[in-house]
């Protein structure tokens, strides 16, 4: 009996190899599944700041737009203001 009691130890040793491969193959599995999750849930968030640096580049091209236009509106208006205090002031003192 001694021969068949270490052939059936040696039966349960394959088992339990066996049953601990299944589980480190089913852990395996789980983290693949978790990893697959965690990139969809970054792919959404890249995208979602794709979309807000997007608009934020569109906000300051119109900005930049209308910060031009006050400049050079700005300068027509301060041109305009500096010729006639020049003009009244010439007029003052030669006029």
């Amino acid at each position: 009996m001694s021969e068949n009691e270490d052939r059936l130890t040696r039966m349960e040793e394959k088992i339990d190899k066996l049953s601990d491969a299944v589980i480190s193959i089913a852990r395996a599995e789980e983290k693949l599944i978790q990893l697959g999750t965690l990139t969809d849930v970054l792919f959404k968030k890249i995208d979602d700041m794709n979309s807000r640096m997007m608009e934020m580049e569109r906000t300051v091209g119109e900005t930049k737009a209308f910060m031009t236009t006050f400049n050079k509106l700005s300068w027509i208006f301060i041109s305009g203001l500096l010729t006639a205090i020049a003009g009244i002031i010439a007029y003052n003192l030669w006029g």
